[in-house]
């Protein structure tokens, strides 16, 4: 399934239900959970989404998956292989669309979070601001969750970062700008970034001590 650049939010809602509602059996209400992720304006086809504090509380962080685990490299269904992979590390398994982009979302973030940390240890540098470039800035959940699962503010944007680094090569090439600092201050004055704060939560810290343990308990031992 794609979506057109231009493609009004209507066709891609339609898209959407086709493939969620008509192809995976599965509710409305995962449409717009999904619609919601992706930034595709959908209150007025299915409303607002209410979800009271408690039941989002239930519902952050209950199952985890590592991004770079072997199950995840080959192509394939890779819903079937999340549900499996959770249930194999004990967890509770997604149920449907919802749950599983869900999950994904919040391994992603949570895998970020520990590529910061990494890097603070080999190169000795603290990292006191985060900045997400290219299409992933547009995923609000993605830059939020993000920012809370490594403690620090992020910035997101510009989305078209290859295509805009393409052009100002292009312009050091042929000397309209000298260096790179001219290149970055060019990259500050055409675009504004959305800033997102880190909110503290137990919940993060503790989903972090997890998503740790899940690469620990799938090492494999090579011999010589």
């Amino acid at each position: 399934m794609k979506f057109g650049r231009d493609e009004s939010p209507g066709s891609k809602l339609d898209k959407l239900e086709t493939l969620i509602v008509t192809h995976y059996g599965r509710p409305l209400g995962d449409v717009r959970f999904i619609a919601s992720i992706l930034s595709i304006p959908c209150e007025g086809r299915y409303g607002a989404q209410t979800m009271t504090p408690q039941k989002h509380k239930d519902e952050t962080l209950r199952c985890l998956i590592d991004p770079n685990d072997a199950t995840f490299t080959e192509p394939g269904d890779m819903p079937a292989r999340i549900v499996e992979y959770c249930g194999r590390t004990g967890q509770p398994t997604p149920d449907g669309a919802g749950e599983i982009v869900r999950c994904i979302l919040e391994s992603l973030a949570l895998a970020h979070a520990e590529s910061v940390e990494l890097l603070e240890q080999v190169t000795g540098v603290a990292l006191g601001q985060l900045h997400i470039v290219g299409g992933g800035s547009r995923n609000e959940l993605l830059c939020e969750w993000t920012a809370n699962a490594a403690g620090r503010p992020l910035l997101a944007g510009p989305e078209e970062a290859t295509l805009v680094g393409n052009l100002l090569v292009q312009a050091m090439a042929l000397g309209e700008l000298a260096s790179l600092d001219e290149v970055r201050e060019v990259v500050r004055r055409s675009f504004t970034p959305t800033s997102y704060e880190p909110a503290e939560s137990q919940q993060w810290a503790d989903a972090r001590a997890r998503f740790s343990g899940l690469g620990e308990s799938h090492e494999v031992e090579v011999g010589t």
